[in-house]
């Protein structure tokens, strides 16, 4: 719900940035405000219902530079850039690294309610993957050794037979071992499995397409 979410304004233009309060709490969002990108950068965290309305030539740093600046600090909030300037070059940086609009001055209030909310439901996408990522680590975390060797090999695409060879253990001993696997990592079948290793960082989406080198037959 909007009132639950939360919308980092920032703007040098001070009467411009109240404006913006205005009609964003009418909206019935919490916005907190700031004069600088330097003050936003001072005070933003990482919240599950957040995102940055800013202007992108700003004195000091601007609003490209913010964008770079949060990103290497981990916090990817979604943004939405104004620019009273109309600059084409400026809106496809934005866009390419990343921003979810670019509007330009003067502000539609319908437009801007409209690209926030985009932005917040990046920001929840953004934060139910970031949880689900976490969760799946901490599954992985609780598995033995010899398990995560194993899950390691299905995820990458060997059979059991393969993955029998290359351990030195028996077939029957890979299947008891997939099925603790399936157990502790609360999955039921071995697509559910590769999802969960491309969400703990076991695997990449690119790996997946690559054909599993086969164990050799010493």
């Amino acid at each position: 719900m909007a009132r639950d979410a939360i919308v980092y304004v920032v703007d040098d233009d001070i009467d411009f940035l109240e404006s913006l309060r205005s009609f964003l709490e009418a909206a019935e969002f919490r916005v907190k405000i700031f004069a600088s990108a330097q003050q936003l950068m001072d005070t933003v965290e990482l919240a599950p219902n957040s995102c940055i309305v800013a202007d992108v030539r700003m004195p000091g740093i601007d609003g490209l530079t913010l964008q770079g600046r949060l990103k290497e600090r981990h916090l990817n909030i979604p943004i939405v850039f104004i620019s009273g300037y109309g600059d084409v070059d400026l809106a496809v940086r934005a866009m390419r690294q990343g921003a979810v609009d670019f509007i330009e001055k003067p502000v539609n209030p319908a437009m801007l309610i409209e690209s926030v909310n985009r932005a917040l439901q990046a920001s929840r996408s953004l934060w139910e993957r970031v949880n689900a990522e976490a969760r799946a680590r901490a599954l992985v975390s609780t598995l033995s050794a010899r398990e995560r060797e194993v899950f390691n090999l299905l995820a990458e695409g060997l059979q059991n037979a393969d993955i029998s060879s290359k351990l030195h253990i028996s077939i029957r001993t890979v299947e008891v071992h997939r099925a603790n696997l399936y157990r502790k990592l609360e999955v039921k079948n071995l697509a559910a499995l590769v999802r969960l290793a491309l969400l703990a960082g076991i695997v990449s989406a690119t790996d997946l397409f690559e054909p599993p080198a086969r164990a050799s037959a010493d």
